[in-house]
């Protein structure tokens, strides 16, 4: 898998998919590999989470011989010392693991950054543009993946106005009211 040797750090304000991506890609290695899935923000009593050592322990005993366990860590700047406590966990047992970890507070994900220089490999999820929130939501004719409008075609840019006024007019509002964040997107879609 790519990144391997790095922890893949999922970052994005709340509500971009963070979650929703993470489980789907454990969904799909847990096929292939043993994963373990850690939502830290209910996790915050538990004691595997108190001190590096005891969660490494906690991974050692839930390895298979042979195949690389796929960790996530949800929300992992609840923990106390995230990027510590990760650092910790990713020395001690990056032949073995693949960490994969998400945060939406970019604050605290800043302060974990000078643990893990050199040990990371970071992408930034964001809410859909409005081309993709109208090409899902707004029922809108002509504004799949490979539809492009060439500015310099003024009637082509008419007639896909035309084509989609109305459409257009109640996506832009909805776009405007609620971000391109996915869930109010796919609640708009009829299935």
């Amino acid at each position: 898998m790519a990144g391997q040797g790095k922890i893949l750090i999922l970052k994005g304000s709340r509500q971009v998919g963070k979650t929703t991506l993470l489980k789907f890609l454990e969904q799909e290695l847990k096929k292939e590999y043993p994963t373990l899935f850690f939502s830290i923000d209910l996790e915050m009593g538990n004691s595997l989470f108190k001190e590096p050592k005891l969660f490494v322990k906690f991974l050692e005993s839930h390895m298979v011989s042979g195949k690389r366990l796929y960790v996530f860590l949800d929300e992992f700047q609840y923990l106390e010392n995230p990027g510590l406590f990760v650092k910790v966990v990713f020395d001690r047992l990056k032949e073995q693991i693949q960490l994969i970890i998400s945060g939406s507070s970019s604050l605290d994900i800043s302060r974990s950054k000078e643990f893990l220089t050199g040990r990371k490999i970071e992408f930034q999820l964001m809410p859909f543009s409005f081309k993709e929130y109208a090409r899902i939501a707004g029922n809108i004719k002509n504004i799949g993946a490979n539809d492009y409008l060439h500015l310099d075609r003024l009637e082509e840019i008419r007639d896909f106005y035309l084509m989609n006024r109305d459409n257009l007019i109640t996506a832009v509002i909805d776009y405007l009211n609620w971000g391109g964040y996915p869930e109010p997107c796919f609640e708009s879609v009829e299935i």
